[in-house]
């Protein structure tokens, strides 16, 4: 563990580029596909129908507006890295659709022997952030540092980010532009 560490960087010291491995779409293409929140640019944006009222039989591909229960990404960083902290960028159109935003989320840490092992089954995840109802800007493309609720020295590769509520918390479009390690100074 201790040669993990001392080979890993701090997510405060540089931003790593990410790679979008899985995530729920409203629809591919269009710069809105889970891809768009780790492709380092503003002007695209993630999103998704999400509606955590549905149950597992109500919700995506099966239904007609493409909502789906869960909304989720996961997240490869191009090393391992000692998350410190993080930051999210709102979407171009947030000022007036601000209940989209997210509202509570998780976000896990994980490390794997590869990209198909890491899917959410369970083992293997850490939980690095619990956050709820937190107050994230109601304004365009305004981004946000936060820290990271479960202080970790492990260094991890896969993050796994869960919605569980938007701020209008019912049947919505929920959007995020950008998410990465460290500040978005470090992303700049």
């Amino acid at each position: 563990t201790m040669v993990m560490m001392l080979a890993s960087q701090s997510a405060l010291a540089e931003y790593v580029p990410l790679t979008a491995l899985s995530g729920i779409d409203a629809w591919s293409g269009g710069g809105e596909d889970h891809k768009s929140l780790v492709d380092a640019n503003v002007g695209t944006k993630w999103g998704c129908w999400f509606d955590p009222s549905l149950s597992d039989a109500e919700s995506w591909p099966t239904n007609t507006d493409n909502s789906s229960n869960i909304c989720y990404i996961i997240i490869k960083a191009e090393k391992a890295v000692v998350p410190e902290y993080y930051f999210l960028v709102t979407g171009n159109d947030t000022g007036g659709n601000p209940g989209r935003n997210w509202a509570t989320w998780k976000i896990y840490g994980g490390n794997f022997a590869s990209d198909d092992l890491a899917v959410r089954n369970g083992e293997g995840w850490t939980l690095i952030d619990d956050k709820e109802d937190e107050p994230l800007p109601a304004a365009n493309t305004k981004e946000i540092t936060l820290d990271f609720s479960e202080p970790t020295t492990t260094a991890f590769q896969y993050f796994w980010i869960e919605i569980e509520k938007t701020v209008e918390n019912a049947d919505v479009y929920q959007q995020m532009s950008e998410w990465g390690l460290g500040s978005y100074g470090d992303f700049q």
